[in-house]
């Protein structure tokens, strides 16, 4: 398991302070919206680099309606669905790690993991939507990728 430091970062704009972990900044940074006062900020990795990007002094304050950035959620579709596929494969191992290794051995891993498999993509199907999940591969080769170490079964 891999820990990271916690640093604390102050809103330039009215100095909220709030804690952030050092393993979520990536290299170039994050930008950051204050809860308090809605300030958009840029916050890099180290507490004392932090620059707002919000207008100029003397502009408007008005708190905003629009939802605050999501910096690490993925947005795009075929992004999110390539991540999910790791996700459910990447699962289906961790539960049945037992299974998963004696399936390996006898070559019986289609067969074995038939169910899980059968239900992972049910659920894959209903996050992503129909249209994507059957005009893609995301899952047939996180499949072939993770839980077949690269052979093609699926």
């Amino acid at each position: 398991m891999t820990f990271h430091a916690v640093f604390m970062v102050a809103c330039p704009g009215c100095s909220a302070r709030y804690p952030v972990d050092s393993g979520k900044v990536p290299a170039g940074g994050v930008r950051a919206r204050c809860g308090k006062c809605t300030s958009i900020f840029l916050v890099e990795s180290g507490a004392v680099r932090v620059r707002a990007t919000t207008a100029p002094a003397g502009a408007s304050r008005k708190p905003r309606k629009a939802e605050a950035p999501r910096p690490f959620a993925v947005t795009d579709p075929a992004d999110r669905a390539a991540r999910l596929a790791r996700v459910l494969v990447s699962d289906m191992i961790r539960y049945h790690r037992d299974r998963y290794e004696r399936a390996l051995e006898r070559g019986t891993l289609k067969e074995d993991f038939a169910e899980e498999v059968r239900r992972s993509w049910s659920e894959y199907v209903r996050r992503v939507g129909e249209d994507l999940a059957h005009d893609s591969r995301y899952f047939q080769d996180e499949l072939n990728t993770t839980l077949a170490c690269g052979e093609q079964l699926f």
